[in-house]
């Protein structure tokens, strides 16, 4: 194929989606606990490379008005169609321009955060040097640098079954046919080869990675051109060679060794005392890591190579685990059970912490920071020590490990309280004009898939008390094709179908003041 990478994503749109692992935030918090002082939330510049249209910067931008982004993509029709985004909802603190990076030189200014995004593995080799160069030359002292890539070992697989489906469409120059006639020959092959070999197992994993997925994301990931995996320490030569080092990955738990035997805990423990390249290198031997999220600062920059608890203290927390018990016992010693959606779990007999997260699960998705949070489980365990708040800080860290415990630097901007005149973001308001997936004001995507929640969604635009929600809605149910009985009891039963959705709307963390 002759296509330049630019003519590729200007012919065929790569679909972007919101990703709050590079949230500022998110970076901050791993920041502050290896023992930076990352800049303020608030008030922080983002540079975004390879930023498509945008979606994440715009959706960041909405909840950051006194931060500023700048996004570059080298596609004309990804800025474009960012840009009458961000026109349309408003937003005055991001730009999105097209440019090459291998043009970015000091002159574009200093950022506190910058981010590449499946970026890195799909460019020539000069174009990643630029890269890495300017995460270094336009990287704040105790900033941050969010680079994601494709990684060895697991990679190895993806490869093999890449190469076979870029040989099978060599010929075929139309790229949606190229996406199609990949996906058909791998289900083909499927379904094929041997079920009892391990090739098969191999074909029947990444035709389930694409299954569902857009073709687009098929034609511009798995077949491109190019798409370049690296071991983790042959990525950390790339960074030491630009004066950056490893901070952490963007998400946290995947650092973790106790969900693996004694045994390869204590060979990982005595690799990470040597050498943290070395620890997160034998990681991804260990679990067949496929793709990475690595956090890079200044070589400069002194790190602790051990979470720091204390900084827990200095976070806004929030948790959505359950407790298995539905009156789970926070004064005893009574071990208590609790996990979230995603299956991650564990168990703690300690009151404090048993009373920390009642109150956290009671709360969610408020934050709640840490001397709320410290006053309230003492409240609520009847604990009295002076090593409470310590105590609290390390076994939150824990709990931080496995996922079940959000940190935050900054209240999002949300209210789960439903006004007279309840008002959603204009970026919802104008997501809601092409498709049925919006963000959160903590920049999550979600699904809005019944009409009567996109409808409701629309109103609420801040003018409208219930009566001026109710009549907006009647005409909606009127305007339909429905037979008048069911029209009929659809209005009658409005007040409380609304109250309730109002609600939920508010826990969605959809709701503005």
């Amino acid at each position: 194929m002759s296509q330049t990478i630019q003519e590729s994503y200007e012919s065929v749109a790569y679909p972007s989606n919101v990703q709050p692992q590079m949230h500022p935030d998110r970076l901050a918090v791993l920041a502050e606990l290896f023992g930076m002082t990352p800049a303020l939330i608030e008030s922080c510049r983002v540079l975004e490379l390879g930023c498509g249209d945008g979606s994440s910067l715009i959706a960041f931008a909405n909840t950051l008005p006194n931060a500023s982004f700048l996004g570059v993509d080298i596609a004309v029709n990804h800025i474009e169609s960012g840009n009458g985004i961000i026109k349309n909802v408003g937003l005055k603190n991001i730009k999105l321009e097209q440019a090459d990076v291998t043009k970015i030189d000091k002159s574009f200014g200093e950022f506190d955060y910058i981010i590449a995004h499946g970026f890195i593995s799909w460019i020539p080799d000069f174009v990643r040097e630029k890269v890495f160069e300017i995460c270094s030359q336009n990287l704040a002292p105790n900033g941050v640098a969010y680079i994601s890539y494709n990684t060895y070992p697991g990679f190895h697989h993806r490869q093999l079954v890449r190469e076979i489906l870029r040989y099978h469409v060599r010929e075929i120059e139309k790229p949606y046919e190229r996406a199609k006639q990949s996906a058909d020959f791998l289900k083909f092959l499927t379904g094929a080869t041997n079920k009892t070999e391990p090739y098969n197992l191999t074909l029947k994993q990444e035709l389930e990675n694409i299954t569902d997925k857009p073709i687009e994301i098929l034609l511009h990931d798995d077949i491109a051109e190019i798409n370049q995996a690296f071991y983790f320490h042959e990525f950390i030569s790339l960074a030491e060679k630009n004066n950056l080092q490893f901070l952490s990955e963007a998400d946290f738990t995947q650092s973790q060794d106790y969900i693996y035997p004694e045994n390869a805990r204590a060979f990982l423990a005595h690799l990470k005392n040597e050498s943290i390249v070395e620890f997160e290198q034998y990681i991804d031997f260990i679990k067949g890591r496929r793709f990475r999220q690595t956090l890079v600062c200044h070589k400069e920059v002194t790190l602790y190579r051990n979470a720091n608890a204390s900084a827990m203290q200095n976070f806004f927390l929030a948790s959505s685990a359950k407790f298995q018990s539905n009156k789970p016992d926070l004064k005893g010693r009574r071990p208590e059970k609790f996990s979230k959606q995603n299956k991650a779990s564990a168990t703690t007999d300690n009151p404090l912490v048993k009373a920390a997260l009642f109150y956290l699960m009671k709360q969610y998705p408020l934050y709640v920071r840490f001397d709320e949070l410290l006053d309230k489980a003492v409240e609520l365990s009847e604990t009295k020590n002076e090593t409470a708040a310590n105590d609290l800080c390390n076994y939150l860290l824990e709990i931080y490990r496995s996922g079940l415990l959000e940190l935050h630097q900054f209240q999002h901007p949300f209210t789960t309280k439903v006004s007279n005149a309840p008002k959603v973001s204009e970026l919802v308001r104008n997501q809601l004009q092409t498709t049925q997936f919006v963000t959160t004001q903590r920049c999550v995507t979600i699904n809005i898939p019944d009409e009567f929640s996109r409808k409701l969604l629309l109103l609420l635009d801040g003018t409208r008390d219930t009566q001026a929600l109710i009549k907006g809605l009647s005409a909606w149910v009127n305007s339909s094709n429905a037979p008048l009985h069911e029209k009929k009891k659809f209005i009658e039963q409005l007040p409380n179908r609304l109250k309730v959705s109002l609600e939920q709307l508010a826990n969605l963390a959809l709701l503005v003041e």
